[in-house]
């Protein structure tokens, strides 16, 4: 799982990206939509919106990798598999999309609690995750507790 964070944090409708890369033989799903950003500063909570976004899967009656970026409701169950391999390995991972909706926007230090992650049945809970912006850095973006 890679979690992004926006790109003009400023601007209201910019959004956290997270992208579930899933090997064959395995399914997953998130369980819930909900998503709560915490300000660094304050402790004070704001909602989101988790979004199913797109999917970069092998499209068998086309032979070929077919990307999508329909909308899909994050409890919607992935698998992964379908992609072809190489001589080196067997299959390899297909790609899963969602963004992190907010009504506001994001101050310079934040956090993101995303809803758990089930795979394969089994529910894990993802750490919070922290940004900051700043003069000197790009971007920071680190998984914590």
């Amino acid at each position: 799982m890679n979690i992004a964070p926006p790109e003009f944090p400023e601007k209201k409708g910019s959004d956290v990206r997270v992208v579930v890369s899933l090997p064959a033989g395995h399914a997953a799903h998130f369980v819930g939509s909900g998503v709560i950003f915490i300000r660094t500063d304050t402790g004070g909570e704001w909602d989101g919106t988790l979004v199913g976004s797109g999917s970069s899967i092998y499209d068998p009656a086309k032979k070929r990798l077919a990307f999508s970026q329909d909308a899909f409701s994050p409890q919607a169950e992935i698998r992964g598999g379908t992609l072809r391999g190489s001589w080196i390995q067997e299959s390899a991972h297909d790609h899963f999309s969602y963004k992190v909706e907010s009504g506001e926007g994001f101050p310079k230090e934040f956090s993101v609690r995303l809803p758990g992650f089930a795979v394969d049945e089994i529910i894990v809970v993802l750490p919070v995750v922290h940004f900051r912006y700043g003069k000197g850095l790009a971007l920071c973006g680190c998984c914590g507790v």
